[in-house]
């Protein structure tokens, strides 16, 4: 797997772009993989203490390949992911690009060193662009739904919803994808 960035030139807005060459991919079906192990990633790297005790106690020892185990068990991912997943050369390519992009490293302030993560992270520092990214990336799973059919029934933007509780929605909506069968004690680290 081969990975790059390119940056478009012709547009007014330099958009930063992704290329994983997963090999037997289209490309369309490689940003939606790869959107689905960057979410996971960031929200791995920024529990990161959590994650290291919860997939400890599930798999016995936490490093890459059980970060890997886990995306694949405990993840929720759409129906067309799944499909994809019935592939073997996608999950070596899923290996790949956990092993590449996920990292430990952090600088002196906490915050990762990994490039990806970090221009994930940036582009999340606003809670509007992270909920209109997991409404519009998630509304398969029902949970998010009726997140989604709360919010449009009392609050006519995303802008409009009072910040506290979109911190609220955040939270409950990566606990539903990445934390489903957690057990209270793992929840409870997340406060």
């Amino acid at each position: 797997m081969k990975t790059k960035i390119n940056i478009n030139e012709n547009s007014s807005q330099n958009k930063l772009k992704l290329v994983n060459n997963f090999k037997t991919l289209t490309e369309q079906e490689e940003n939606l993989i790869s959107s689905s192990l960057l979410d996971f990633l960031l929200f791995l790297n920024s529990h990161l203490e959590m994650f290291k005790y919860y997939i400890t106690m599930l798999y016995k020892r936490f490093n890459k390949d059980t970060i890997y185990q886990y995306y694949l068990d405990h993840v929720i991912k759409s129906g067309q992911i799944s499909k994809l997943l019935e592939n073997f050369q996608v999950l070596v390519d899923i290996r790949e690009y956990i092993n590449y992009y996920y990292a430990e490293r952090k600088n002196e302030y906490g915050n990762s060193l990994n490039n990806m993560l970090s221009l994930q992270m940036a582009l999340f520092s606003d809670k509007d662009t992270k909920i209109k990214h997991y409404f519009e990336k998630y509304d398969f799973v029902d949970e998010v739904k009726a997140i989604i059919k709360y919010c449009r029934y009392h609050y006519q933007s995303i802008e409009e919803i009072p910040s506290e509780y979109k911190v609220k929605i955040i939270k409950k909506i990566e606990t539903i994808l990445y934390l489903k069968d957690a057990p209270n004690v793992i929840l409870e680290m997340l406060s």
